[in-house]
């Protein structure tokens, strides 16, 4: 009971994670969408100025120097276009942990990501009625090993849901964003020479690319075209939100059915209890923190009935905390 406790409130956990990180994407998306508007908006006015002054040639680009204000908008505008991706990628390899318990496979849990999900699904496809993921599986042929490639499949239709590569492009972006060095800024004027609209920066073609290798791998003939998304950030990102939701929310109502069904024939799929590591076998941190420590004036903890009923369910109340260690 104790791996079903650790498991069950991990589920419930990424189910709300996967959420939560599909909500924070919407509102990074929504707010890059208002800081560019804003910044283009400034820019039109002090273009305008220059316009009413007279002046022209270097005084365009003069008048749209950033002050301290205007940097820090560039900066937001950064953070939130690269945590909209991180934020999309991160919907995923939440869901990726609630698609591995549900199907009853063994991976390990607090390590899955979406890329191994895909693969497992992958491999899953490959091996449909033969027995080499034994211990890993439902046995062949069985009405459990059919739904888990039900449901793992869907994990493998992410193309129908979006324009070529749209998922490695989002996957490879938010790993650069996040591990590698940082990339060159390519801004290209909106609206026309007679009517200019302020910028925006483009998207990388190729994010797994360095720089050099971008520049050096484009057709010199098409341009920017060739190294560079010529689509707004703005509706790639929009994009990216739909096709995400669409492939969340598919494996979703697929998940929901299949553990409906468990709870009702628990010999549906026997879960694997291999999928959670022993306790006690985590070496704890030692970390204090900084800072002097905040004052507890409060004589009591108010939690949210979900909450308590989720912590009388995993048995972690006083009540209930010794049944941990008999």
């Amino acid at each position: 009971w104790k791996r079903s406790a650790l498991l069950g409130e991990y589920l419930l956990s990424s189910c709300t994670g996967t959420i939560q990180a599909l909500t924070d994407a919407s509102l990074a998306i929504e707010q890059f969408a208002q800081q560019e508007y804003a910044d283009n908006q400034w820019i039109q006015h002090q273009w305008a100025e220059v316009d009413k002054a007279g002046r022209g040639g270097n005084a365009y680009m003069e008048a749209i120097v950033r002050g301290s204000h205007e940097q820090r908008r560039a900066h937001f505008m950064d953070m939130y276009r690269h945590g909209a991706l991180a934020s999309l990628a991160t919907s995923l390899d939440r869901l990726a942990a609630v698609v591995a318990i549900i199907a009853g496979i063994k991976v390990t849990i607090l390590r899955v990501d979406w890329g191994e999900l895909e693969k497992t699904a992958a491999t899953a496809a490959r091996n449909v009625t033969q027995d080499s993921l034994r211990g890993r599986f439902a046995d062949p042929g069985t009405p459990g090993r059919e739904r888990q490639n039900r449901l793992l499949g869907l994990a493998l239709t992410w193309p129908v849901l979006g324009p070529t590569d749209w998922l490695p492009w989002l996957l490879k972006s938010r790993n650069t964003a996040t591990h590698r060095a940082a990339r060159m800024s390519w801004n290209v004027m909106l609206g026309t020479a007679a009517r200019r609209q302020g910028f925006t920066e483009l998207f990388w073609r190729q994010p797994e690319w360095s720089d050099t290798e971008a520049m050096l791998r484009t057709d010199s003939e098409q341009g920017f075209q060739t190294l560079l998304l010529p689509q707004r950030p703005y509706d790639i990102l929009n994009g990216l939100r739909e096709s995400t939701a669409n492939l969340v929310g598919a494996l979703a109502v697929e998940a929901n059915t299949l553990w409906c069904d468990r709870r009702a024939d628990p010999a549906l799929i026997v879960q694997n209890g291999g999928i959670w590591p022993d306790l006690d076998t985590a070496d704890p941190l030692n970390f204090p923190g900084y800072g002097e420590p905040v004052k507890v004036v409060a004589k009591e903890v108010r939690v949210n009935p979900e909450t308590v009923r989720r912590m009388k369910a995993s048995r972690i109340l006083e009540v209930d905390r010794h049944r941990w260690v008999e």
